[in-house]
């Protein structure tokens, strides 16, 4: 399972997956969202079995189980006399001796499967691949024979005694019926005769190098979800009869919604790059049994210069590109594709990420903050790509440093059931470290939230304003100082802020203070509020209080930490992207913590020499 959140390259790994795999052995790449949604599992179960029809060198992968269980699901068979239906059935099997009766019978099923093919060509299947699954079936003379898959229902790979015929009978009643549990039994017939299928075709294949690969998109989506379900259910019963292992891998996408019962091991690997795809073909494909969640991380700044190589630039160097974009974007996927794709049109917006946010995307009649915005709703209710509710929760929780103080917004939300079931369950929306230890948001995710929630009517929904006081407001009543810190400077009140942090300067150790700095500056001042003090704190123009001789004596330290607080806030944001401007703050910082040193002997020497080599790389 590929995890990540919308726009983290799920899709585009699984594009390249099939770039390199589908000449070499039979792969399917199916997504149910590709035409509105697949209505069910059956629907990814045909799109699979067709997508693995396709013709590969040594290959010749067959479905007479699957096509079988059509015939008898093809209208119910239940007179009432037992022995009546075993007749009745045998006289549909052997109409379908013929060819032709089996091409019509599968040529619907096939042109809606081919819907959900995101494979160049699915659509010019249609009737040729009904005529090409036909042609695989097993044939005696100018007639198809059906005994080795009939025998095969009274067996199921299970050890059973069912009397085949008795069991198609069956299967044929159950397939019309609309009770849940009856239908989850027949998908995992189906499922439990496709893996016999493939384990058959791919044992007749010479020198078979690859197990079959079936990619799957969208994995959130109920079909999907359930299609995985049965297969893990199926696999799990035949592994306990001790059926050998089927030669088939599955490598499904997911927002972070769905867990399964078998969950096996989690790696980590950057998004969108080749070292995913590797680790998909070299480790997983061919090894059967396992079970295996990758998180898809953001690129790296290393995989962004190579992604920039990959263009032709006249004025800027790659390293300067690289470094201002993941800066920019912290390496998400499809925020940097489009990032460097506007860059390469307007190479002078290097220095104005704010207009590349604002700006309509070239090709696309959209602003790319939208457009990322759409793909990281999307990802998180995959039935519906623009979920209006869902976008205004969104946009409310990005003012939460963490999703468990996320849930201390939910009253100011609309859609209660948006915020339980979706909101504060996903693990790629809440993927980042947060100060807490708790997950938080990833700050490109929550910078494109924030700046939702600076501009919101408040017809619309909470504003800035009223969501940051609420979460100062409940930070104070449970003496959460580093949330009282965070929200003051989020609602404007920087000198109190400072005050805080100058009284507490000699009080703490150096990396207790450092922490509560770093998190009281944590969210860029893309916004402001009227006066509003925080309960209990002193305004910003009251006197200094005494410190009991603990304070360091030199004003120039009460400086410097006021520096400090304003100018690495305005840091935070990374839109501020113009270099001589990102220079003369880092040397600022830089020089402020060089003046609390100058006070407070070599407690802040690292973090001086941090942000001198940061000016240094923008000379």
């Amino acid at each position: 399972m590929l995890e990540g959140i919308g726009g983290s390259g799920r899709s585009e790994v699984l594009r390249h997956v099939w770039r390199l795999n589908a000449e070499a052995a039979p792969t399917a790449m199916v997504d149910p969202l590709a035409v509105g949604q697949a209505d069910s599992m059956r629907d990814v179960l045909r799109a699979v079995m067709l997508g693995l029809t396709a013709k590969v060198p040594t290959y010749q992968v067959s479905f007479p189980r699957v096509v079988l269980a059509h015939i008898a699901m093809d209208g119910p068979i239940d007179s009432g006399d037992a022995m009546k239906d075993v007749w009745t059935l045998r006289k549909r099997i052997d109409a379908y001796q013929d060819r032709g009766a089996v091409v019509r019978l599968l040529v619907p099923l096939v042109t809606d499967a081919s819907a959900y093919l995101k494979t160049p060509g699915a659509d010019n299947l249609v009737p040729a691949a009904a005529e090409e699954i036909t042609r695989r079936l097993e044939r005696r003379r100018a007639r198809l024979a059906w005994n080795d898959a009939k025998a095969w229902f009274g067996h199921q790979d299970q050890d059973f005694r069912h009397d085949p015929e008795r069991a198609l009978v069956l299967l044929s009643r159950q397939a019309q019926q609309a009770s849940a549990s009856v239908r989850q039994d027949v998908d995992h017939l189906l499922i439990a005769a496709l893996l016999a299928d493939l384990r058959d075709s791919l044992a007749r294949t010479v020198n078979r190098r690859s197990n079959a690969v079936v990619l799957l998109d969208n994995g959130d989506t109920p079909s999907a979800r359930e299609f995985v379900r049965a297969l893990n259910r199926v696999r799990s019963e035949l592994r306990t009869q001790g059926a050998p292992p089927d030669p088939l891998v599955v490598v499904t996408t997911s927002g972070g919604l769905t867990r399964f019962d078998t969950a096996g091991p989690t790696g980590r690997t950057p998004g969108w790059s080749e070292s995913a795809v590797e680790h998909l073909t070299a480790e997983e494909i061919g090894r059967p049994g396992s079970f295996l969640r990758v998180v898809l991380d953001g690129l790296t700044e290393k995989d962004v210069q190579q992604m920039a190589r990959g263009r032709l630039w006249e004025s800027l160097g790659t390293s300067v590109i690289a470094s201002t974009i993941h800066r920019f974007t912290g390496g998400h996927a499809k925020a940097t594709d489009l990032v460097l794709n506007q860059l390469h049109h307007e190479p002078a917006l290097i220095d104005n990420l704010d207009a590349v946010l604002s700006r309509p995307l070239i090709d696309l009649d959209d602003r790319l903050e939208r457009h990322v915005l759409d793909s990281i709703t999307a990802g998180l209710s995959p039935r519906q790509h623009r979920d209006k509710q869902l976008s205004n929760d969104l946009i409310t929780l990005a003012a939460a440093r963490d999703n468990e103080e996320a849930r201390l917004l939910a009253p100011l939300m609309g859609d209660r059931v948006n915020a339980e079931l979706v909101l504060f369950t996903s693990t790629t929306l809440w993927s980042a470290p947060g100060p807490r230890g708790k997950p938080a948001m990833a700050p490109f995710v929550r910078l494109l939230l924030l700046r939702e929630l600076a501009a919101r009517d408040p017809a619309h929904g909470a504003g800035w304003c009223e969501v940051f006081k609420k979460l100062r407001d409940h930070a104070h009543d449970h003496d959460d100082l580093s949330g009282v810190l965070h929200h003051d400077l989020a609602l404007g009140e920087v000198g109190s802020v400072v005050r805080k942090l100058f009284d507490l300067l000699p009080e703490l150790p150096t990396n207790q203070w450092l922490a509560l700095l770093d998190g009281a500056v944590a969210t860029p001042p893309l916004a402001r509020c009227g006066g509003s003090p925080a309960p209990g704190t002193p305004s910003a123009t009251d006197p200094a209080p005494s410190a009991g001789g603990r304070t360091p004596g030199d004003p120039l330290a009460k400086v410097a930490v006021s520096r400090l607080v304003t100018n690495l806030h305005r840091l935070t944001n990374p839109l501020l992207s113009n270099r001589e401007d990102l220079k003369e703050l880092y040397l600022t910082v830089s020089r402020s913590y060089q003046q609390l040193d100058d006070q407070i002997q070599l407690r802040f020497l690292d973090r001086t020499m941090r942000y001198e080599a940061l000016a240094n790389a923008l000379a």
